[in-house]
């Protein structure tokens, strides 16, 4: 009997050791394409071959499990995983709730498969991705234990709850380009900034409840943000950029977004996208259409910016205090209780637009628009707009564009701004900051007067510098006082002074003080300015009259002196000589007339058809013409305000001299040839010492002539001048 109970305990133990652990167990063989292999002294699992891994999930009821599942027991621990290089992929439930040490993967992995990772604890600081993966299937990693991952940049695309509720605290992701649904939902530790300037798609509650997740940068492919994408997060700074157009619903609900900014491109933003904490203001890019129910709600009530464009917005679509501007263009709008409307568009199109009025809330709208065409409030309700007033205001608007200020007319203490928070008003002085509109509210004797303050930003053109000026106001100069001209640009309202300078005294010889010295002129003069009338006693010299005037000493200080005093010219403006510039054939003939004496011609027939009478130069070009001193440059014309060269004034002057023969041998000009119409002119005026040439061996006949070489030939030649002249031909040459 003993006998019997020892034999049905020792089957007891037996059957008990075989169901639990096999007396061997096998180590090695092949799933599919890809061979295995268990190392109990190393607790390693390695699989090698080529291809992809088998999936391994429930069919039918029944579980088909990967075969090393047997060794993740206390008993036969597996702690390491190496897949060899030439596998393709991770198979479905690969590695499912296993704790492992280390796991290292090969760059032939394309994918990583459904719930591969599923529950599983690697304790490795940071686990390295296959450098050729490109996709990460659904829940891949789903509850995993995975403190950090590095993706390659071959990863493209992440499933839907792919992470979700694991243990992330970092990934990079600056190469990802879709992101499903829910994938790092619940990502309790994730921290820092996402790197997301690479995803062109991404999915709903994305990384919703990512609690420690700081932050978020976009790139230029996103469109769309989808809903409930970063709810409760703690971001706290946020740029959403243009190319984004959608905020949906929750997407960054409850975020403490303390600054915020929306760029140009967005156009709707989604029913409770934010609950902000701003610590400034914001404004509303003019591309904005619509703002969902609480879609941007801030605890903070600073003010909201609404620009022209936006349509509708929801109830409680925008939380804040004070004065609320609607634009022109809102059709729709349900603000909150206790605020001031500026309504600067038409009014809203039906009843329902008016909903927000039956809250016995403190409504004020300031509108351009009686109340009665606003509809009819009896056909609503005797409440509907109850305890909503209504303030109509002038006519006037005032326009302004930012940065711009204007100077009330009246008494400073007659004004005060309904809101002033973008209008300042100072002493009378409003000045415009930033786009906005406000109400300005004039006292008159007691009774208000509303106007209407609307501010501008400034165009893009004018940011650039590119303005349209207008002339506005002009302060002319005098002789001893600065002018000034001021523009406004029509576009902007900027303005722009320019300072004009004083013109200084004209000073005119008007009475000589003293007898001439002998072998000189008078040393001292009376001059007035022809400007002011102011006079002053000076000496007899040019430089009192041209601010222009050469040294004393300069080759052409005393010719002009003498030109001047001489009545040969009296200067190219009031006060300037300007000697350097080029004399006209008129001029030269005008001056070497007055040098003899303004002899009247005696011929009735005028040969030119450019000198017409009453010109200064008429009666000069008619006496040169009448005593062969010019023939014209054709046989009909004079080209009088042709350029004159150095050749035709010193041929001009050696005709007036009588033409005397040269009686030099040598030729010092290299550029006066022989024969030419010049010649003799140019070698006679040398041998006299009236040019010496502008260079060793150059006399310069092609060269204009200047004011001041001029009047240094004429002073020069003055001996030899007469005014008897015989009639004859000329001594220009014309080509025909």
């Amino acid at each position: 009997m003993k006998i019997r109970y020892l034999s049905l305990l020792l089957f007891f133990v037996f059957a008990v050791s075989f169901l639990t652990f096999p007396v061997e167990a096998v180590t090695s063989g092949q799933i599919g394409d890809l061979y295995w292999n268990y190392d109990k002294a190393t607790c390693t699992l390695t699989i090698t071959g080529n291809g992809d891994m088998p999936d391994h999930y429930y069919d039918h009821g029944y579980e088909i499990t990967p075969p090393w599942r047997y060794y993740s027991s206390s008993c036969y621990p597996l702690d390491h995983v190496v897949v060899e290089e030439g596998v393709t992929s991770i198979g479905f439930d690969a590695f499912g709730s296993l704790h492992l040490k280390t796991i290292q993967l090969p760059s032939t992995v394309k994918i990583i498969k459904y719930h591969a990772f599923l529950y599983t604890k690697i304790d490795m600081e940071q686990v390295e991705l296959p450098s050729g993966l490109t996709e990460i299937d659904m829940e891949a990693f789903y509850c995993s234990k995975v403190k950090s991952l590095k993706l390659s940049p071959a990863t493209k695309t992440i499933g839907e709850k792919a992470f979700g509720s694991s243990s992330l605290q970092s990934v990079n992701l600056g190469s990802v380009e879709t992101i499903g649904n829910y994938a790092f939902e619940n990502c309790q530790h994730l921290q820092g900034t996402l790197d997301l300037t690479s995803v062109k798609s991404l999915g709903e509650f994305a990384f919703k409840f990512c609690d420690e997740l700081s932050g978020v940068r976009f790139g230029n492919d996103l469109t769309t943000i989808p809903d409930s994408a970063f709810a409760y997060c703690n971001i706290t700074s946020l740029e959403v950029p243009g190319n984004v157009t959608t905020i949906g619903k929750e997407a960054f609900a409850d975020c403490p977004i303390h600054s915020l900014k929306l760029n140009e491109g967005l156009v709707s933003i989604g029913e409770s996208a934010f609950y902000l904490s701003l610590t400034e203001e914001l404004e509303l890019p003019s591309t904005l259409r619509s703002i969902g129910r609480a879609g941007l709600m801030d605890t903070n009530y600073n003010r909201i910016i609404l620009n022209e464009g936006l349509i509708s917005v929801g109830y409680n679509g925008i939380r804040t205090e004070g004065v609320l501007t609607v634009p022109s263009t809102v059709k729709s709008l349900a603000p909150r209780e206790n605020e001031s409307l500026i309504v600067l568009g038409k009014p809203f199109a039906s009843r329902y637009d008016y909903s927000f009025m039956n809250w016995n809330g403190n409504n004020t709208i300031y509108t351009r628009y009686p109340r009665e065409q606003w509809g009819n409030p009896a056909a609503w309700g005797v409440n509907e707009f109850q305890y909503v007033e209504f303030r109509i205001l002038e006519p006037e608007i005032i326009e302004l564009h930012e940065g711009q200020t204007l100077k009330l007319p009246d008494d400073p203490e007659q004004y005060e701004l309904l809101d002033g928070w973008r209008v300042a008003l100072d002493n009378g002085v409003l000045t415009a900051q930033k786009p906005c509109a406000d109400v300005l509210i004039q006292t008159v004797d007691g009774q208000n007067i509303y106007h209407l303050i609307r501010v501008y930003p400034i165009p893009e053109s004018c940011k650039n510098g590119l303005h349209t000026w207008s002339l506005t106001s002009t302060t002319p100069p005098d002789c001893i006082t600065t002018g000034q001209t001021t523009y406004t640009c029509t576009a902007c309202g900027a303005t722009r002074e320019e300072t004009v300078p004083a013109l200084g005294h004209a000073w005119t010889l008007t009475e000589i003080l003293n007898e001439a010295e002998e072998g000189g002129h008078a040393s001292m003069g009376l001059y007035t300015c022809s400007r002011c009338n102011e006079t002053k006693e000076a000496r007899l010299c040019a430089a009192e009259v041209f601010t222009d005037m050469p040294k004393e000493g300069n080759w052409a200080h005393d010719p002009i002196d003498w030109a001047y005093f001489n009545g040969i010219t009296a200067g190219k403006t009031d006060n300037s000589f300007a000697p350097k510039d080029t004399v006209t054939r008129a001029e030269a003939v005008s001056f070497l007339w007055r040098t003899l004496g303004k002899p009247e011609p005696t011929t009735e027939e005028n040969p030119f058809t450019d000198v017409p009478e009453g010109k200064y130069y008429t009666l000069p070009v008619l006496w040169a013409y009448e005593n062969g001193i010019t023939s014209g440059t054709t046989e009909t014309t004079f080209g009088p305000k042709d350029k004159c060269t150095r050749s035709q004034i010193m041929v001009f002057i050696w005709a007036a001299a009588g033409k005397p023969e040269p009686t030099l041998e040598e030729n010092p000009f290299t550029d006066v040839p022989e024969g030419k119409s010049y010649t003799k002119a140019v070698l006679w005026a040398y041998e006299n010492g009236i040019t010496s040439g502008i260079d060793e061996g150059l006399y310069g006949p092609k060269n204009s002539c200047t004011r001041a070489q001029i009047v240094a030939f004429l002073y020069k030649a003055l001996p030899f001048l007469t005014a008897a002249q015989e009639p004859g031909p000329g001594s220009e040459q014309f080509t025909p």
